[in-house]
């Protein structure tokens, strides 16, 4: 007999056949993506379908969330735009399209990163969007996944869930918001006061009283959130000082009794009293005391409960009499008349503000503030009463002072508008009375600025020019000053000379003209040898200035040296000097480089022989001879020092 067996598959056959299911499975994967085109670059939701693009992109490696993708295609290049997460896990993020801030180019047998933000499961693919829109299906295995990182994360931080605040008091709202893709907006809204603000974080003040329910809203612009708490608003504590009463006084060392009461808390409450004057009084919400300083309190009680400090005041007055005291001038002081004199009032225990009025014996009444400057006292002793006033006395307390009359400086040396010629030393001397003490001295020139100080010293480095000299003269109560004028100037350079009778005779440097009549022959009466600017005046009084010749042309010369006017035409011994002296005899000076010598040829003196003749010498052997006055000779003009 035999057995009967039931057919089965083999084991070779099913794995076979799992084999092809997996390969079936894979290539359907893919070749997700089939299809797409430029619209689907949109972040609209999408699924995925087959690539368009085979045996192109593959995942390289995963680092954190960066996918690293290789193109295997070894003659092809793509450019990818924008990458789509493909997940069952539900956050906006995910199956939605999402364009690249840069595009990829993945040129072939090229390399390129991904940063995917998130990783939503072990096992998911994405889709690369290339330029021309195609889709390239890539699968990713994630060995460390967080499905929740494809979404932000908010919460509110601040105020507290059900916590209490005062009406008025300044709110804190903040919030946290992490993860998030894009900037994030909020909007804040209370059930009782509406919208609140759309700012993340804001201050507000003025919440209406009651409960509130705050709903804070969170867009990134792929998921929205909302958060929620409660929180409650109060009206606020009322502190009342019951003692002292308001603008109340009391004297210094009396016993003050300090009370209050407090409405509205919030909890515990507790107590401080301060005083603008004194600081901290007490941290009692009742309490005695003796010790308040003397003036005007601005008393401040502050009432803290559990959420809030709020402060109420009053004012009182504690005081002892007025003690005015002078600060300023010292007692028995001396000033100078016309100084402007500090008066300076002062005092202690003052009720309020207080004035000061000011008066002298010399005087009468002189000024009213406590801080006056003035400068008009006459001189004499005088017996100053200073008086200040409170809003409840007036106190005086008085000083003696002295006004003496002002210094007066003198400079006794050097003379006003005396002149010197520089490296001179030149004393100065400066004098003064009314002196009180010692006095000292100190000189100013307004070309020169500072250049000594002591009342007599001698200085030899004043500058060129006409200075305005100032000397001050100080003693300990005033400076007073003087000045006068002095001048420093240089010499002009000396014009050539010759000696001549004991005295220079100077010689202009060039002859004035090479070809001149003496004159018409008329008789002028210039017969001195010896006197040519005698001579010169004569002869111009005789002809006048109808004509041109040699003693006019001296007379009226101004010569480009120096400008001097003075030039006359030489007497026969006057010139007959300059020959015997000779050219080289001349002292030149300043002028060698611009004299010229005489020459051979006769020169006309101003020594008149007759009506028709005038003397000449030959320079080129001194010959003294008459000529007819109306031929031409040379002329050189001289003048006297």
């Amino acid at each position: 007999m035999f057995l009967k067996f039931k057919k089965s598959i083999s084991p070779l056959i099913a794995t076979i056949l799992l084999v092809v299911v997996a390969v079936a499975v894979i290539g359907i994967i893919v070749l997700w993506g089939k299809g797409f085109t430029t619209d689907n670059l949109t972040l609209a939701s999408q699924t995925s379908k087959e690539s368009t693009l085979s045996n192109f992109v593959w995942q390289d490696n995963l680092t954190g969330t960066n996918l690293i993708i290789k193109n295997t295609n070894a003659t092809k290049g793509e450019t990818i735009v924008a990458y789509k997460i493909n997940s069952f896990a539900d956050y906006s993020f995910l199956n939605t399209n999402h364009t690249l801030d840069t595009q990829i180019t993945l040129n072939e047998s090229s390399y390129a990163t991904i940063n995917l933000r998130c990783l939503p499961e072990a096992k998911f693919s994405i889709d690369l969007i290339t330029s021309n829109g195609d889709y390239i299906n890539v699968p990713v295995t994630a060995k460390f996944f967080d499905a929740t990182a494809c979404t932000f994360s908010a919460s509110i931080t601040s105020p507290e869930n059900n916590s209490v605040n005062a009406v008025d008091s300044e709110i804190v709202f903040t919030s946290s918001i992490t993860n998030n893709f894009e900037t994030s907006s909020c909007s804040w809204d209370s059930n009782i006061d509406d919208i609140l603000s759309t700012s993340c974080d804001f201050n507000i003040s003025d919440m209406n009283i009651g409960t509130h329910l705050i709903t804070l809203d969170i867009n990134d612009s792929i998921d929205i959130q909302t958060k929620t708490i409660n929180i409650r608003i109060k009206t606020g504590l009322i502190p009342t000082i019951t003692t002292p009463s308001n603008n109340s006084g009391s004297l210094t060392n009396s016993e003050i009794s300090f009370t209050s009461s407090v409405d509205d808390n919030y909890g515990v409450y507790s107590c401080s009293w301060d005083s603008n004057r004194d600081d901290t009084l007490s941290t009692s919400c009742d309490f005695n005391s003796s010790s308040l300083s003397v003036g005007i309190h601005l008393i401040t009680l502050s009432v803290t409960d559990d959420i809030e400090t709020v402060s109420t005041t009053k004012t009182i007055t504690v005081k002892t009499n007025l003690l005015p005291v002078i600060s300023s001038p010292s007692d028995d002081s001396t000033s100078a008349s016309g100084i402007s004199i500090n008066f300076i009032g002062t005092t202690d225990n003052n009720f309020g503000v207080y004035s000061c009025s000011w008066d002298s014996n010399l005087y009468s009444s002189f000024g009213s503030g406590c801080d006056i400057n003035v400068s008009d006292l006459n001189v004499g002793i005088h017996l100053i009463t200073l008086s200040v006033t409170d809003d409840l006395e007036t106190i005086s307390t008085t000083e003696t002072i002295i006004v003496k009359t002002n210094l007066v400086p003198s400079i006794s040396s050097p003379s006003n508008g005396s002149s010197y010629i520089p490296g001179n030393t030149i004393n100065f001397i400066g004098t003064t009375d009314n002196n009180f003490g010692v006095y000292s001295c100190s000189w100013d020139s307004n070309l020169y600025s500072s250049f000594g100080s002591g009342c007599d010293i001698n200085v030899s480095d004043l500058n060129v020019g006409t200075h305005l000299i100032t000397l001050s003269v100080t003693d300990s109560l005033e400076t007073q000053t003087t000045t006068q004028n002095i001048t420093v100037s240089t010499p002009p350079p000396e014009l050539p000379y010759i000696i001549y009778d004991s005295a220079k005779l100077y010689i202009h440097p060039i002859d004035s003209s090479s070809s001149i009549i003496w004159g018409p022959a008329i008789l002028a009466n210039a017969t001195s040898t010896t006197n040519g600017l005698s001579n010169t005046n004569t002869i111009v009084a005789a002809y006048g200035t109808h004509t041109s010749y040699a003693a006019r042309l001296c007379y009226e010369l101004v010569d480009s040296y120096m400008g001097y006017t003075d030039w006359y035409l030489p007497a026969n011994d006057q010139l007959l000097t300059l020959y015997t002296t000779g050219n080289s005899g001349v002292v030149k000076g300043d002028f060698a480089s611009s004299w010229v010598d005489f020459g051979d040829d006769p020169y006309w003196t101003s020594t008149e022989y007759s009506s028709s003749d005038a003397y000449i010498i030959y320079m080129v052997n001194g010959y003294i001879s008459d000529n007819d006055k109306g031929y031409n000779f040379y002329v050189r003009c001289v003048r006297d020092p």
